[in-house]
């Protein structure tokens, strides 16, 4: 009998006014995944882990022109 192991998920909403910062570090040669970094008002800094498929310059792109 097979047993399914479910992975633990937590999803936070904030909203883009409570923002102060946020930092990305692209994919390089070697590292196959690029980091995303967000400090929010109140809350610590929170990271989030992107493949290579997904253009983090354009959320970043985003962010700038969502939380200035």
């Amino acid at each position: 009998m097979r047993k399914a192991i479910q992975e633990r998920k937590i999803v936070q909403l904030l909203s883009y006014n409570r923002i102060t910062s946020f930092s990305i570090e692209t994919s390089g040669t070697l590292d196959y995944d690029s980091d995303f970094k967000i400090w929010v008002s109140e809350v610590e800094v929170f990271g989030i882990k992107f493949g290579r498929s997904i253009d983090i310059n354009a959320i970043g792109r985003f962010l700038v022109k969502t939380i200035s």
